[in-house]
C-alpha cells in the first residue's frame, strides 16, 4: 500500500499539470482552490476561504495551466503549498459567480 502522503503528492502534481473542472485543492482546510473551467491551455479557477459561500467568499482567477500551477508552488520544497482533495461538482458556478461580480 503506497504511503498516503506520497500518493497525494503524485495526485496533486497530476492535477496541477492537467487541471480539470472540479479539481479541488486545499491548504490545511483553511483555503481552497477549485478549478471551474478548462479551455485548451487556459484555466479558470476560484480561491475561497471557509465557509466557501460563493461568490462572497471567493474570487475568479484565470491564466494558463503553467500560471495556475506556479501560483501554488511551495518554493524550493517539492510539491505545492496546497494539495489535492475531493472533486467538486462545479456545474453552473462560473456563471453564478460572474452574475454577482
Amino acid at each position: 500500500m503506497p504511503n498516503s502522503w506520497q500518493h497525494n503528492q503524485v495526485i496533486t502534481a497530476q492535477q496541477f499539470n492537467n487541471p480539470q473542472p472540479g479539481d479541488t485543492f486545499t491548504e490545511m482546510l483553511t483555503f481552497y482552490v477549485i478549478v471551474l473551467e478548462r479551455n485548451g491551455d487556459m484555466v479558470t479557477w476560484t480561491e475561497a476561504h471557509p465557509p466557501c459561500e460563493l461568490p462572497r467568499d471567493g474570487k475568479i482567477l484565470a491564466g494558463t495551466v503553467r500560471q495556475f500551477s506556479q501560483s501554488y508552488e511551495y518554493g524550493t520544497i517539492p510539491g505545492w503549498s496546497v494539495y489535492a482533495t475531493k472533486s467538486t461538482d462545479v456545474t453552473g458556478w462560473l456563471d453564478y459567480m460572474r452574475q454577482d461580480a
